[in-house]
C-alpha cells in the first residue's frame, strides 16, 4: 500500500478530534455486501476511475443532495427515536463528504404509521416499504426497528451500490443513527465495498492484489473483518494472517470498515476518488 504522508499525517489529526465520542450500543455487520454485479462494474470503470491523479480538493463538485427521512412507528405508535438525533446525523456526516463537495440537506421527516415495516427481512428483490414511499432523485433515509437478512442475521444499515440508479434509499436501525454510520452507508452509496469485502477475493498484505481483491483499493490497509475486535481505546485485538501468512494489520479508524463507529474517522484518497468518480457517473441525478 503507497501512502501518501501529508494526508496522512492530517487524517491522523482529524481522527483524533473526530473520534471523541462513544456508542452507546454494540456494534452489528454492516447489511451492505458486495455483489458479482457491481464488482463487474467496477471493473469495467477501473481504468477510467483510476486514469489520473486525483487530488479531493480539485474534484470541482459543489452539491446538496436532498434527504428524505422516514421513520417507521413500531406496534405501539410510537417513532422510537428523537428528531435531534436524526438532524444531528446529517449535520455531522457532511464534513466527512465536505473535501469532494458532497453536502446533505434535510428536507423533511415523515412517519409511517404501519408498524410491520419496521422489521425489514430480506434485502432482494422489491421492498415493499420502499416502493410505496421512496421519492424520486432523491436520497431516502429508511429508519426501521430491526434489519434482518434472510430472516435470522441483524444489521444496522444496508443500501444499495450504483448499479440500479432506480434504488435511492439507505436503512438503518434506529438504535444506530450516527454521523458515523451514515458515513458509511453513504459510502457504500457512492461506490465503496466495506475494506473487509471478499466477494472478489481476499486482499493480501502485501497489497500485491489491492487493485482486483477486497475493496479494490490501493490505499486502505487489508483487513480481515474486525467485528468484535477492537477495543475501546480503539485498538486492534485480533491475530489474523492472510493466505501468505503475513499478519494483517487493518486501520479501526476507516468508515469503511466493521469496527466500532466511535473509531471511524477517515476516508482515504482513493476511497474519495472512487465516490467522486461514481457520484458524477452514476449518481448526479440526485441534486
Amino acid at each position: 500500500m503507497i501512502v501518501n504522508f501529508k494526508n496522512s499525517i492530517i487524517a491522523v489529526m482529524l481522527c483524533s478530534i473526530a473520534c471523541l465520542c462513544n456508542s452507546v450500543n454494540a456494534q452489528l455487520p454492516d447489511g451492505s455486501i458486495g455483489n458479482t454485479q457491481y464488482i463487474q462494474l467496477l471493473n469495467d470503470n477501473l481504468a477510467e476511475e483510476t486514469a489520473k491523479p486525483f487530488d479531493p480538493s480539485m474534484a470541482g463538485l459543489s452539491v446538496t443532495i436532498p434527504i428524505y427521512v422516514f421513520v417507521t412507528n413500531n406496534a405501539r405508535g410510537e417513532a422510537a427515536i428523537e428528531e435531534s438525533v436524526i438532524t444531528s446525523a446529517i449535520v455531522d456526516v457532511n464534513p466527512y463528504f465536505e473535501p469532494i463537495g458532497i453536502n446533505f440537506e434535510l428536507k423533511e421527516i415523515k412517519y409511517i404509521p404501519e408498524y410491520p415495516y419496521g422489521v425489514q427481512p430480506d434485502f432482494d428483490g422489491d421492498i415493499e416499504v420502499k416502493v410505496k414511499y421512496e421519492i424520486e432523485s432523491v436520497l431516502n433515509l429508511f429508519l426501521v426497528d430491526t434489519i434482518l437478512v434472510d430472516g435470522a442475521t441483524a444489521y444496522y444499515g444496508f443500501t444499495f451500490f450504483p448499479v440500479d440508479t432506480t434504488n435511492n434509499s439507505i436503512f438503518l436501525d434506529k438504535d444506530f443513527v450516527t454521523s458515523k454510520n451514515l458515513a458509511t452507508q453513504i459510502g457504500h452509496f457512492l461506490g465503496l465495498l466495506s475494506t473487509y469485502d471478499i466477494v472478489a477475493g481476499i486482499e493480501l498484505v502485501d497489497s500485491s492484489n489491492c487493485s482486483g481483491a477486497g475493496d479494490m483499493i490501493c490505499d486502505t490497509w487489508a483487513d480481515p473483518g474486525i467485528l468484535g475486535m477492537v477495543n475501546g481505546d480503539c485498538e486492534y485485538t485480533g491475530w489474523t494472517k492472510d493466505p501468505n501468512a503475513d499478519w494483517y494489520v487493518p486501520s479501526v479508524a476507516n468508515f469503511m470498515t466493521d469496527g466500532p463507529d466511535y473509531c471511524k474517522c477517515i476516508f482515504t484518497n482513493e476511497q474519495y476518488r472512487r465516490m467522486h468518480y461514481y457520484y458524477r457517473n452514476y449518481r448526479s441525478y440526485l441534486r
